[in-house]
């Protein structure tokens, strides 16, 4: 069983219908195997709870959950100041990116122009997780704006939500409420630019080593030809989409 975090779990029950009891709740989001699930119908064995990574990323928000409020939005137009350590710190980060198997024209594109985004550390020092209390944040995050749009999703989407929950064996209104949570249903999914984002919190170097992975992960999707610096954009922390992956996932 992975433990769930309070606002996810309160968020789907209201979703679900169902009232949130008080109490820790453990939610399975693990794949269940059933028979002719492509398996050939055998038992398969799976590793235990206890081997099973509960995630792959830091507990990043990409903008303040305030419903009430648009959200506040780093501007990729927005013009920062230049810092030389920064830049040479770039120039140092690019030769490994090189050894990394990123190609010389996608090193430049994606630096091209980039600053050191002094927003993007404001945000990572004051977290709505870390500055909200528990009952105001839960207030926040199971908002009845955000339970009346994740059952309108829950519906409207029944058909392909559906088809995960059969796939994966995660439930139909735990994968709305992630949805949710993380984007508000694809309406807030950041105006960052990864690279700026990423590039800054390495250089940082609270979690250097962790955003440097996350930044070559981004190159790498450049590489791919996914798509271009431009529309590469996320939350403050580089994540992305309607259920804000970082480039690594």
């Amino acid at each position: 069983m992975l433990r769930v975090s309070g606002s996810i779990a309160a968020l789907f029950m209201m979703i679900s219908g169902e009232s949130v009891a008080s109490g820790t709740v453990d939610v399975s989001l693990r794949p269940i195997l059933r028979p002719g699930s492509g398996l050939g119908g055998e038992v398969v064995s799976v590793e235990p709870v206890s081997a099973i990574r509960t995630t792959l990323r830091p507990v990043l928000r990409p903008e303040t959950l305030d419903t009430a409020q648009s959200p506040s939005l780093v501007t990729p137009a927005k013009s920062y100041p230049r810092n030389a350590r920064f830049e040479a710190w770039v120039e140092s980060f690019k030769p490994r990116a090189a050894r990394a198997g990123i190609s010389r024209s996608i090193i430049n594109n994606a630096f091209r122009g980039i600053r050191y985004n002094t927003d993007v550390i404001e945000r990572d020092r004051n977290q709505t997780e870390s500055t909200r209390t528990l009952e105001d944040y839960l207030a926040i995050a199971a908002s009845d704006e955000r339970v009346s749009k994740g059952r309108a999703a829950l519906s409207r989407h029944r058909g392909s939500l559906d088809a995960i929950s059969g796939r994966y064996g995660v439930p139909s209104h735990v994968v709305t409420a992630v949805w949710g949570l993380e984007s508000f249903y694809g309406e807030r999914r950041g105006e960052v630019p990864v690279i700026s984002a990423t590039a800054t919190l390495a250089f940082d170097g609270r979690r250097g080593a962790f955003f440097e992975d996350q930044l070559i992960a981004a190159l790498r999707i450049l590489q791919n030809g996914d798509v271009t610096p431009a529309r590469m954009t996320g939350s403050w922390a580089g994540a992305m989409g309607h259920t804000q992956f970082i480039p690594t996932s």
